[in-house]
């Protein structure tokens, strides 16, 4: 079948950067192209950076659809508790990480 794209989602806001990592590296390794693949994710509040750290590794391996909400709300109340339910990643947060990924910060340009 020509599958379009294949999507890494509901993860629940649980996702390492260590795991994403390697299932990126997976991926490569049986040839799949990472023009096909997109990532949905959720914001753990006490884990904002790991989502920008996996948003900029995706970005680094030519990773560019992502399932944003525009709004800063989402979870699965069918299979967790209200608690556990993490937001999905807004449009808002997303351009925040992007354009950090972008733009060099200070610290960058001070190390080069």
């Amino acid at each position: 079948l020509p599958i379009d794209t294949i999507c890494l989602s509901d993860t629940c806001g649980t996702l390492t950067l260590e795991e994403f990592n390697y299932i990126i590296e997976k991926c490569l390794q049986n040839n799949l192209s990472m023009s096909k693949f997109a990532i949905h994710l959720h914001v753990n509040p006490e884990k904002v950076n790991v989502v920008e750290q996996i948003i900029h590794s995706a970005l680094s391996n030519n990773i560019v659809q992502f399932d944003v909400s525009t709004l800063d709300f989402g979870g699965c109340p069918m299979t967790l508790t209200r608690s556990k339910m993490y937001p999905n990643l807004s449009y808002e947060l997303f351009y925040k990480f992007y354009n950090n990924y972008i733009t060099p910060s200070k610290k960058k340009n001070e190390t080069m």
